[in-house]
């Protein structure tokens, strides 16, 4: 039992040492994250657009995550009244006939968490953005015209 604390206390002592030849700090070695250097065969590794997600699901999930990323199916609107909430934008869509929305971001203001009056429509086909876009355009949303 006496050689294990011995050793120790050499490899501290050896240390102390190399650190006094250094300037007397120690340095770290500082471990680093091993990257995920995955591939679907198409060439793309690291820097996918998609991300980190998973690449297994096939079918209507693709479909719709395509949807989500695609202008065809985006809108911008701007005049959405500052008090609103997205569920009362979202009910106005739908009572005007633009039923399938996939996704809304409105970006709100950090300290109050009010609407800051403008954001992205993902809808889930082209016929209602075209429907948004001709007949909602204009249209009065609270106090002020989208």
């Amino acid at each position: 039992k006496k050689e294990e604390e011995v050793e120790p206390e050499e490899a501290d002592k050896a240390d102390k040492a190399d650190n006094a030849e250094e300037g007397g700090k120690r340095k770290r070695k500082r471990k680093r994250k091993k990257k995920d250097k995955k591939s679907d065969g198409d060439g793309q590794g690291i820097g996918d657009a998609e991300g980190s997600g998973d690449k297994s699901t096939k079918g209507a999930g693709t479909d719709s995550v395509n949807k989500l990323e695609s202008l065809e199916h985006t809108i911008f609107i701007e005049g959405i009244p500052f008090e609103y909430k997205e569920d009362d934008v979202k009910e106005f869509f739908i009572k005007h006939g633009c039923d399938d929305i996939l996704q809304m971001r409105m970006p709100t203001w950090q300290d109050t968490g009010r609407l800051r009056g403008f954001g992205h429509i993902v809808f889930d086909s082209t016929e209602s953005r075209n429907k948004a876009l001709t007949e909602l355009n204009g249209q009065n949303l609270g106090r002020r015209y989208i």
